[in-house]
């Protein structure tokens, strides 16, 4: 079994009439398809996910470009921790 990877990043885009041209330019910038998507009213956020924080620093980078769009926020390169259980007696 692979491991988990453990660090990612996240980039919510705001959808608007030009959503699908900046999806697509994201994917480009990235060089890969996101990890996982998900929608929450107006916004889809995007998750790419690395092996290594070399990796994720270097198609961070990439997508620095697109930090100046409005419909774009990109968050800092995380982390991924397990989740951790907790039992209640």
């Amino acid at each position: 079994m692979s491991p988990r990877p453990k660090f990612e990043i996240i980039v919510w885009v705001r959808r608007t009439g030009a959503f699908l041209a900046l999806r697509d330019e994201l994917i480009e910038l990235a060089a890969d398809e996101p990890h996982d998507a998900c929608e929450c009213e107006d916004m889809v956020d995007f998750r790419w996910r690395f092996e290594s924080f070399a990796k994720a620093e270097t198609a961070a980078a990439a997508l620095v470009a697109l930090r100046q769009r409005a419909e774009v926020d990109l968050l800092p390169v995380e982390l991924r921790r397990p989740p951790r259980f907790r039992m209640s007696t």
